[in-house]
């Protein structure tokens, strides 16, 4: 009968070496361009929406979007980045 050694269960190869150190920084700029993006798509989308017919209730719940959206870049840490997003 084969019985495996206690040292062959486990994982031989360490955890890879991260170039960059992670920071609060770092975490922080990806964060604003994560941000960034997310703020940009939905200002697309609510300029789509306001093309299309909407009954009253929808109509007034894009507009309550809208302000919502708009307020979005205020809000630090981490903010928004600028882009450049297509």
């Amino acid at each position: 009968m084969v019985t495996k050694t206690r040292s062959s269960t486990r994982s031989k190869t360490s955890p890879p070496k991260t170039k960059q150190k992670l920071s609060l920084e770092v975490v922080t700029a990806n964060q604003r361009e994560i941000n960034g993006r997310l703020y940009k798509a939905l200002e697309l989308i609510l300029d789509h929406l306001k093309g299309i017919r909407l009954q009253g209730g929808d109509r007034e719940k894009l507009r309550l979007a809208g302000l919502i959206v708009d307020a979005i870049p205020g809000i630090d840490p981490p903010g928004c980045g600028a882009g450049p997003y297509p």
